[in-house]
Formats: C-alpha cells, sequence, structure tokens
C-alpha cells in the first residue's frame, strides 16, 4: 500500500463543488480554496481539498504537480493538460467526463482514473501514463491516441470499453522483462541486470520515499519493466522506497506538498490583523463593513496588500505587506478604486486614483473630481511622493492643482503633467486593477465581511491565490 499524504475520507461524505472560469484553460491555481498549495525549489504542488468539478481545461505546467488525495474525487469535463505531474493517491478518484486528457507528462494513478465515452485520451511521445498495482483504471471512450514512444501501463485492475479492441493493447499492454540498473552520480550505468517480470513488478510495489536526504555512499538504482508495446516504466529508489517514476519526482512532490501553505499562513494572520484593525476603525461609525482586497506578488516573493473599504463620502485602505511569515501595517490613508502598480528597478510605486462627484457653479451642474496619489511601497511603511487633483466638468478640466503643506494649490497643467511625469520616469506598469467598473464611484468587488458566513481569511487567500481576476490586468 503506497503512503497517504493526507487522512483518508469517506469519499460518499465528500461535497461536489463545480467550478467555472471565462477562459478555456485554467491553471491549477485558479481552483482557490478548494485545493491546498505548497512550492519548493523541484517543484509547486496543489492538493484538493474537497471533493470538485471543473467545467473548463485544467492545465498542470511543467514542475507542477496536482495531487487527488485519498477520499476526494475531481471531474474533468473539459479535460486537463498534463504537462507535469497528475497523482491519483489510492482511494482518490479521477473522472474524465468530456474533452481530452491529453498528457505530455506524468499521470501516476494509485487509485482510480475513468474516462467517459465523451472524453478523448491522448498519450504522447515520451509521456506517462501509469497505473500501479494498488490502481484501477477504466476507460469507455472510442478515443484514445498513445503515441509510439509513449510510457503506458496498468498494473491495477481495468476496464476498457468503446473504440477497437486495439485500445485495450495501447491502455493495458503485458509486462515482457525487466531489468536493474545502476548508476553513479553523473547517470552513468555502472552495471545492468536482467531480472524476471516478477521480481520487478515486487521492487517497484513498495511504499513511497519522502526522504529528506540520502544516504551517504548512495548508487542510485532504477528498475525498468518493459512493455509489449515498447514502453517502459522506470522506478528509481531511495532506501528502498520510490523516488522517481519516470520523469515524475515523486519524493519531491510529497515533501513539497506536506510542506506549511504560506498563502493559507499569510491569509488566517492577515485576517486575523483586518479584524483587529477593524475594531478601531469602526468606532467612528462612519465606516462601512465591506472590504475589496488587492494583491500584488512582488520579484523577491512578498506581497502588496490593500484592504479597501467605503467611509463617508471616499474610499480609505490600510495597506500591508506579507513577507517572511509576518504581515506588516503599511500605511492608512484615502485610496481610490483604480489601483497601479509602477515597477521601477527593485522599486515599486503605487498610483491611487479617486473619483468623486460634486455641485459645481450655480446652476447646479456635477463635476468631477480625480484625485492621483503616489505611494513608494516599503518594506516597513510607504512614502507619499506626491498628490495631485483635477477637476472635470463634461469633457473639459477646469482645474489643476498639487498637494502643497496640506491643501491643494493651483498648478498650470504642464506643471501637473510634469511633476507626475518626474515621479514616474524610468518606471514601467506593472499591474492595473479597476474596481468600479460600472462607473457608479463604489466598489463592485467587495466581501460583506461582518455578515454570518462570511470567510474573510477564504476570501483574502483566493486573491492570493488567483491574482489575475477579471478586474486585474497584468503588464509585462
Amino acid at each position: 500500500m503506497k503512503k497517504s499524504i493526507s487522512a483518508v475520507a469517506a469519499f460518499a461524505a465528500a461535497v461536489m463543488i463545480s467550478f467555472s472560469a471565462s477562459a478555456a484553460d485554467i491553471p491549477m491555481k485558479r481552483l482557490g480554496k478548494t485545493a491546498e498549495y505548497a512550492s519548493s525549489t523541484a517543484v509547486s504542488t496543489a492538493e484538493l481539498l474537497t471533493s470538485r468539478s471543473v467545467k473548463n481545461t485544467l492545465v498542470i505546467k511543467p514542475r507542477e504537480a496536482f495531487i487527488v488525495p485519498a477520499g476526494k474525487k475531481l471531474v474533468l469535463k473539459a479535460g486537463c493538460k498534463v504537462q507535469g505531474t497528475l497523482y491519483i493517491q489510492q482511494g482518490g478518484i479521477l473522472s474524465v467526463s468530456g474533452g481530452k486528457l491529453d498528457i505530455s507528462g506524468s499521470v501516476i494513478n494509485d487509485g482510480t482514473i475513468s474516462i467517459g465515452s465523451k472524453a478523448k485520451l491522448d498519450v504522447r511521445k515520451d509521456a506517462m501514463l501509469y497505473t500501479s498495482a494498488d490502481g484501477s483504471f477504466k476507460s469507455n471512450s472510442n478515443y484514445i491516441s498513445v503515441d509510439l514512444g509513449a510510457n503506458v501501463a496498468c498494473l491495477g485492475s481495468s476496464s476498457i470499453k468503446g473504440g477497437s479492441s486495439a485500445n485495450v493493447t495501447k491502455l493495458v499492454p503485458t509486462p515482457v522483462s525487466g531489468k536493474v540498473i545502476t548508476t553513479d552520480t553523473g547517470n552513468v550505468v555502472i552495471s545492468s541486470e536482467t531480472i524476471s517480470v516478477k521480481t520487478a513488478l515486487s521492487m517497484i510495489n513498495v511504499d513511497y520515499s519522502t526522504a529528506a536526504e540520502v544516504p551517504a555512499g548512495y548508487v542510485p538504482e532504477t528498475t525498468v519493466l518493459e512493455m509489449e508495446n515498447g514502453g517502459s516504466i522506470e522506478v528509481s529508489f531511495v532506501h528502498g522506497e520510490i523516488a522517481q517514476i519516470g520523469n515524475a519526482p515523486m519524493r519531491y512532490i510529497l515533501r513539497t506538498a506536506e510542506l506549511k501553505d504560506p498563502v493559507t499562513d499569510y491569509s488566517e494572520k492577515l485576517a486575523a490583523a483586518w479584524e483587529k484593525k477593524w475594531q478601531s476603525i469602526s468606532k467612528d461609525g462612519m465606516a462601512t463593513p465591506k472590504v475589496s482586497v488587492f494583491t500584488y506578488e512582488m520579484s523577491d516573493g512578498s506581497w502588496f496588500v490593500a484592504m479597501i473599504y467605503p467611509s463617508y463620502q471616499n474610499d480609505r485602505a490600510v495597506f500591508y505587506r506579507l513577507a517572511g511569515g509576518k504581515v506588516t501595517e503599511l500605511a492608512e490613508s484615502s485610496c481610490g478604486l483604480d489601483l497601479t502598480v509602477l515597477k521601477k528597478g527593485s522599486e515599486y510605486i503605487l498610483r491611487s486614483t479617486s473619483t468623486h462627484s460634486f455641485i459645481s457653479g450655480t446652476n447646479g451642474a456635477t463635476s468631477l473630481s480625480v484625485i492621483d496619489d503616489y505611494y513608494k511601497i516599503g518594506k516597513t511603511g510607504m512614502t507619499l511622493l506626491g498628490s495631485f487633483e483635477r477637476h472635470i466638468h463634461g469633457d473639459e478640466i477646469t482645474y489643476t492643482g498639487v498637494l502643497t503643506n496640506g491643501d491643494y494649490a493651483n498648478a498650470s497643467f504642464s506643471e501637473y503633467n510634469g511633476l507626475q511625469e518626474d515621479i514616474t520616469r524610468g518606471s514601467v506598469v506593472a499591474c492595473q486593477a479597476d474596481f468600479d467598473n460600472t462607473g457608479d464611484l463604489s466598489s463592485d468587488y467587495y466581501l460583506e465581511f461582518t455578515k454570518r458566513g462570511s470567510d474573510l481569511a477564504g476570501y483574502i487567500a483566493d486573491r492570493l491565490y488567483t491574482p489575475e481576476r477579471e478586474n486585474v490586468v497584468y503588464y509585462g
């Protein structure tokens, strides 16, 4: 029995969640809080936390691994592009009900895979579809493509229906021989010994290794199981346990999946910090318990976060930086609903654009006041670089001013533009977010976090996991 990396849950009690997105392909991090994420230098992992279906094509990129753990079911309605590793743990279920399971990386199955009659399966050259002795593989598909040079094996139970009779040989080929290969650390073969199929099957039916280090004097050893269709399954070991299957680095995948997910940690800490902050904010009675969360991941791996909330006549925000496992409050100030992150070398500038309406003149006409605030984002605080106001009446700019000594003073249009150009010179736009798509001067994307059942930590985590939202544009 293979090693479990999460507790076995009763599958019948698992709740199915349906997911939809506008794009045809979605990365595994778009599954949000229904999966837990972790990263290491070797691989990034996503482990399913609850059974669910995915309506669009899931993409597992190279150096990524998606895990369907025991007691969970993943239903793919539009297939999956497996460029990295898809691992179905013993007791887990993968159901492909539509689209194509397109494998150019590795699928390692210790659980159950079911390919529906409306789905397709394509295993490309050098890719792997491996079902261990603990697993089960079922196919009712009429479309099966296994390229010459693909590595396919089903050592567990199987049920192949639909399509031609050749599909049985494609998906459940017979093992024909085995061998054991030892190499040096440079992957140069030291020895190669032919073994029986029975011995090879026995050698690879062991647990997975999650050893932190290989032993001193370690000699890499690989068992190769050759199949009748010309493919093969190569299994490497550490301490007599499976470290790698083909190109799937199982030891690194399992070790990484066991790490504490930093995003979950950050979201819980930030939610706690915000709820404490809100106690003081709400005392003046002018703020509304709605929060719009803007996140931007900087090049050093830290996050800049703006927690924006509506207050009397304007919006305000508390700004945070998430780094080194800590949540640091940077500043609190007025804030617009149109945010732009500018990158200048290793420095970041936030431009906050806020828009307000006011009555101008004696005829009761409405004008707009637009304020652009520029902040340098630091590690422990934010520095105001400049604040600029313009009034717009119809298509005409009727006033331009610059913040001086706490008040806006008249500035010529050229001075108004020139001072802003001085601040932004040498920078590029990295990200832009507009929380007011409808133009009603209020946020369209927010959580009423004091409502019963509201999940503030989950809401924050979703914005850390999936920064590419419909109101956010990334550049470069």
